[in-house]
């Protein structure tokens, strides 16, 4: 399986619109930084993204948080699809 970070390489091929594309490029490489880029796709926790999320509320908006959430989703959902996790 692949790493956080190999991960969201392939995810960044798909075809987005320029602007979607970077506010996701700069989001999830914010998360892949702080929960490990070389960690095993299979092996982050729920509690992983729980820790990164309240990290982000001490540091960003309610709103901004919410963003980046639905992106975070968008991403995991992603990778359920491609049978990276279960």
């Amino acid at each position: 399986m692949p790493s956080l970070q190999q991960a969201l390489d392939v995810f960044l091929l798909v075809e987005r619109r320029p602007q979607t594309q970077l506010q996701y490029r700069v989001t999830l490489q914010a998360m892949v930084r702080a929960i490990g880029p070389e960690r095993d796709i299979r092996l982050i926790r729920f509690e992983d993204l729980l820790d990164y999320q309240s990290h982000l509320r001490q540091t960003r908006k309610s709103s901004t948080v919410g963003g980046y959430t639905a992106i975070i989703k968008v991403f995991f959902n992603w990778c359920a699809r491609r049978a990276y996790i279960a």
